[in-house]
């Protein structure tokens, strides 16, 4: 009878075994069967995506512009230095600037007017009678006698004349920028050009031409407050930072220490990734003060 039993009790488990065996074996080519679609689908995904990303790139049309990766390490602490007031006796105003142990000066060589403040062979040789008397080689000459970094600010006026001759007026801007940095000049501050995000690609090209003509040229950028403060503000800063040696942030219109102090907190960002240079009016007497304070010792008077 127990024999019997166990006869019975081994059928049942050998049953129940191969009933398991059977299922496991179903499971095992279903998940292999899953796994075989799903790569299919993934290959087929990654497939079409890199196809895509292929087709686009084959539309997209290539940079026209290379970019320089590598922001000057150029910073100043300059005084704004007029030339109107200079150019009967410079030597003497220049060494007794360098006795008081000035390293740099700003100087305005253009203005927006198109005024240029020294003796400027392009702009004669087109019949502008733009020019003041001043030798601008001899200047410069003497400001590096004593050891003095120049910086000229060449406020530019391109864009805002009249639609069709921007091509013309941008040529002769480059070539004054080049007989400048001829002249010795240290390093060229652009102002005046429009950078918000609608006119940003005229600026760069224009930027552009002038670093790819004048490579050993040190130029630099303004940007305006209200741009930099802007949505567009980093994109407009990442862009700038390709085609220039330094960008300086433009805060010559601030009169009060404490707004002075609220923009440059709100600047932070352009000043730590670009190392910024700060423009000043010279009317706020406690602006140096206020940016010692703050740490940040790369700035410019622009009047």
């Amino acid at each position: 009878m127990r024999q019997r039993r166990r006869k019975s009790y081994n059928a049942r488990r050998d049953r129940v075994r191969r009933i398991s065996n059977h299922k496991k074996a179903i499971i095992i080519a279903v998940f292999t069967l899953l796994v075989t679609v799903f790569s299919v689908i993934l290959g087929n995904c990654l497939g079409q995506t890199v196809k895509e990303q292929e087709k686009n790139e084959l539309e997209s049309p290539s940079p026209e512009r290379i970019r320089y990766e590598t922001l000057s390490d150029v910073r100043v602490n300059a005084k704004y230095f007029d030339i109107s007031e200079i150019s009967y006796t410079p030597v003497a105003t220049i060494e007794r600037w360098a006795a008081l142990g000035r390293t740099s000066v700003s100087l305005t060589v253009r203005r927006t007017s198109g005024k240029l403040n020294y003796n400027s062979e392009i702009a004669k040789a087109l019949g502008k009678d733009e020019t003041s008397g001043l030798d601008i080689r001899e200047l410069i000459g003497t400001f590096d006698d004593n050891n003095i970094h120049v910086s000229g600010i060449f406020e530019s006026s391109f864009m805002f004349n009249t639609e069709g001759l921007n091509d013309v007026y941008s040529a002769y801007e480059i070539q004054l920028v080049g007989e400048l940095h001829s002249a010795g000049v240290d390093d060229i501050l652009i102002s005046g050009l429009k950078i918000d995000s609608e006119n940003i690609e005229t600026a760069l090209d224009f930027l552009y031409d002038i670093r790819s003509k004048y490579k050993d040229a040190v130029i630099g950028v303004s940007m305006p407050y209200g741009v930099a403060s802007s949505e567009s503000g980093s994109y407009v800063a990442y862009m700038l930072s390709g085609v220039c040696d330094y960008i300086a942030l433009d805060l010559s219109d601030v009169y009060e220490s404490g707004e002075l102090t609220e923009r440059i907190s709100d600047s932070v960002y352009y000043i730590s990734r670009y190392d910024a240079r700060i423009l000043l009016d010279s009317s706020l007497g406690t602006a140096v003060e206020i940016l010692e304070e703050l740490g940040i010792g790369n700035w410019q008077y622009v009047n």
